[in-house]
């Protein structure tokens, strides 16, 4: 089944849709749902979407609603955006081509896996960097399996799950060719302790994860390799007092972090992306001594990053806040640096 728009991000409220089903063409017209349960199964949907709308719009949509097996491309948006929702279901999707993020959901208890995302062009008009997949503003999101390749700006945008959950939320998501393979900024983390686990980052432009939270974190089953820096944290306390005791803590465990792989080719790999252009004042810091960077060692702050009028890693502090980086587990490697 082919949803297609006879004329690409028209601007009208009313789409004309061609449906082609088993060898006959029908033009339909399709309006508002405003209520009910969206699923779609098999389903390609080509040139939706506007700069103010994805191709997929849910808003206050429960539990009984999911897209399986089902591909979204060419939009002139993002792909999919769901809102105020809850429960919904996004598996064995492929979302190509869209210009904003790919997978977009702000609420709670979604579930995606096996979901390929690739090629997110950022909007001009839009402040914010586009993700591949943009989980940052849902709770108790499970990704298991999901791949992001080619965003101009993020891989994924996560906003972090409870630290020792009992349960694996996350496990076996990639990240490449972006400028940050993993990103947590900010107001995105949890309240006492951020943990950050199950993802491959590799071949990222600046990053591999660009991790800044508020209090501590947990970092698990991580794979960094062949980014410029494989790792970045910073934990920050806000409104502390000037003689702060409490210790902050960033525990990396079971991970692992190449700076430089053996396969990493020197001339084919290392193709500067038209992004970085526009975004110079945002480079990840080189290493002095050349090459790349597997860990650059935590900050802990009294006061939060203050992108975009200072780089991602430039970050002040009117008095200092005790921390401690553990490494714990037997799977780390270092063939470059540490710095």
């Amino acid at each position: 089944m082919i949803f297609n728009e006879k004329s690409a991000c028209p601007d009208a409220i009313e789409w004309t849709i061609l449906l082609t089903l088993e060898g006959t063409k029908q033009y339909l017209l399709m309006c508002t749902l405003l209520a009910g349960i969206l699923q779609l199964y098999n389903v390609e949907i080509q040139n939706f979407g506007s700069p103010l709308y994805s191709s997929i719009e849910l808003t206050d949509v429960s539990t009984g609603s999911w897209v399986i097996s089902s591909s979204l491309h060419q939009s002139c948006g993002g792909g999919i955006h769901a809102a105020a929702s809850q429960g919904i279901i996004l598996n064995d999707n492929v979302v190509f081509n869209t210009a904003g993020h790919g997978i977009d959901l702000e609420g709670q208890d979604y579930s995606l896996s096996k979901n390929l995302v690739v090629l997110m062009t950022q909007s001009a008009w839009s402040p914010v960097w586009v993700a591949g997949i943009k989980v940052n503003e849902a709770k108790n999101t499970r990704l298991h399996g999901n791949v992001v390749a080619g965003s101009e700006r993020l891989g994924f945008h996560i906003q972090g799950h409870r630290c020792s959950s009992p349960e694996s939320l996350w496990s076996d998501n990639v990240a490449h060719s972006s400028l940050h393979g993993l990103h947590l900024y900010k107001g995105s983390g949890l309240d006492s302790c951020t943990g950050i686990s199950g993802f491959l980052a590799f071949k990222n432009f600046d990053y591999g994860a660009m991790l800044q939270v508020e209090n501590s974190m947990e970092i698990e089953n991580l794979t960094l390799v062949d980014n410029t820096v494989g790792l970045f944290t910073a934990v920050y306390v806000s409104s502390a007092p000037r003689y702060y005791i409490r210790s902050l803590q960033i525990v990396l465990r079971n991970s692992v972090i190449v700076a430089t792989s053996s396969s990493f080719d020197c001339i084919q790999d290392r193709v500067k992306p038209h992004s970085a252009n526009l975004t110079s004042p945002d480079r990840a810091p080189s290493n002095p001594r050349g090459g790349r960077v597997g860990i650059l060692w935590p900050v802990f702050t009294s006061e939060p990053n203050r992108w975009p009028q200072e780089p991602w890693h430039k970050v002040r502090n009117s008095h200092l806040i005790s921390g401690i980086m553990k490494l714990q587990g037997k799977n780390f490697g270092f063939p470059s640096n540490v710095v």
